[in-house]
Parts: structure tokens; C-alpha cells; sequence
């Protein structure tokens, strides 16, 4: 008679020639729960990401004035509102030949490639608004 799952079987295993005195369970493999599909909505920065963050802002505020064309281009798409040292330093950007302007221009195209973004400007592509 063959053992039942999760019961311990009734002779004893051997493993390399040596009889082992511990009864065998067998388990059945446990299913790892899948993900829900979808996007994963970050809240915050990571630890790593902050201090990195910090690091970066010491020479200069290089990494705050990194950020700035991106969050314009967030607010063209009224997913937030720049603060007034934010509209002010975007300015300063944009007087160096445009470097403000330009820098945003790659997070403007990724967000009107965003299914409702793309379905908005679909419905309104024969109305002009000039």
C-alpha cells in the first residue's frame, strides 16, 4: 500500500546506502499567490532613493533642478502645480538656450503616449482651442 500525501510514509527512506530515521512526508509544492495584474502605484522614495537625492542636491541643487522641467511637464498635464521658487528656477532654465524646455519635452511625450491622455486628445482632435 503506497502512502497517502502529507502522511509519513510507513517504511523508512534510504538515502546513499544509510537507512534515515526520520519518517518521509511528502508535501505538495504550495502555489505562490500571484500578483494582481496592473500597475504598481509608488507613493514615496525608497530609502536609497532619498539619501541619493540628498547627495545629489549638494553640488549645486543639481538634482532639484533636475526634477524641475519634469514636474512642468506634470503640470501641463494638471497632474500637479509647480511651487513659485519651481516657476521661477524653470524660467532661469529655460533662459540657457532652452535646457528647461527641452529637458521636459521627453516626460511630455511619455505622458500623452498614457491610454487616457491618448483617448482625450482622440475626442477633441477636431476641435481647436485657439
Amino acid at each position: 500500500m503506497s502512502p497517502k500525501p502529507n502522511q509519513a510514509a510507513s517504511t523508512p527512506a534510504v538515502i546513499a546506502g544509510i537507512v534515515a530515521t526520520s519518517p518521509v512526508v511528502a508535501t505538495p509544492p504550495v502555489a505562490s499567490p500571484s500578483a494582481p495584474p496592473g500597475p504598481i502605484h509608488k507613493i514615496a522614495l525608497t530609502s536609497w532613493e532619498g539619501i541619493w537625492y540628498i547627495v545629489m542636491c549638494i553640488p549645486l541643487g543639481a538634482a532639484y533642478l533636475t526634477k524641475i522641467p519634469a514636474k512642468k511637464a506634470l503640470s501641463d498635464f494638471g497632474l500637479t502645480e509647480l511651487t513659485s521658487a519651481e516657476s521661477s528656477w524653470y524660467v532661469v532654465l529655460c533662459i540657457f538656450f532652452g535646457a528647461g524646455y527641452f529637458a521636459k519635452i521627453p516626460t511630455t511625450k511619455a505622458l500623452s503616449e498614457l491610454p487616457q491622455y491618448r483617448a482625450a486628445a482622440q475626442k477633441n482632435l477636431g476641435t481647436s482651442n485657439h
